[in-house]
């Protein structure tokens, strides 16, 4: 889709309205997301798994009421992440994966901050695996070695905090770029 996606913030009732113009009239998938207190954007389908409120919108139907409600929290997955010998700290490269079947893509990926909060699909295997370049790859629970990884299954609004040590290998090209170090 090559424009803005329609949303809208609620007011303090959860009232909210989406406005379109009449050539945009189609199927709309309707959801919501509260990260600051642990709801994920359940408009992507990695948190939702493709499991939408859907709307047809027309000429002769050009509005609809719909009710969204939040749930289930997501897990959440926080702590920190440095440099296993000096305690830098960095901002490397983060892929979850469901673990649940060998062929699913359903994936998300992005950066992590020095102090981060992530959160997962709860009661959900998830593979986690952080890279950088010039640093091992790291992956849940704890270890660099790939085969060693399992998967993070959270209940809904479980944190778990995991400080994340990353060691340097010079050698190791992530396809992240280089160290970002923040302070």
């Amino acid at each position: 889709m090559g424009a803005i996606i329609p949303h809208a913030d609620t007011d303090e009732t959860g009232y909210f309205a989406i406005h379109i113009p009449r050539s945009w009239f189609g199927k709309f998938a309707v959801a919501a997301k509260k990260e600051d207190e642990d709801y994920p954007d359940m408009g992507t389908q990695f948190y939702s798994d493709g499991k939408f409120k859907t709307i047809t919108l027309t000429s002769d139907h050009p509005a609809e009421t719909v009710i969204i409600r939040l749930g289930p929290k997501g897990a959440v997955l926080l702590g920190t992440v440095a440099d296993a010998v000096s305690n830098a700290p960095l901002s490397p490269c983060v892929e979850f994966r469901r673990a649940s079947e060998p062929n699913n893509f359903l994936s998300a990926s992005g950066w992590v901050k020095p102090h981060y909060k992530l959160l997962i699909p709860s009661d959900t295997n998830i593979l986690v695996k952080i890279s950088l370049d010039g640093y091992k790859t790291w992956y849940y629970p704890g270890t660099v070695y790939h085969a060693e990884a399992k998967p993070a299954r959270l209940a809904p609004g479980e944190k778990k905090t995991i400080n994340i040590r990353l060691e340097p290998d010079a050698e190791v090209k992530s396809g992240c770029p280089t160290a970002v170090n923040s302070r």
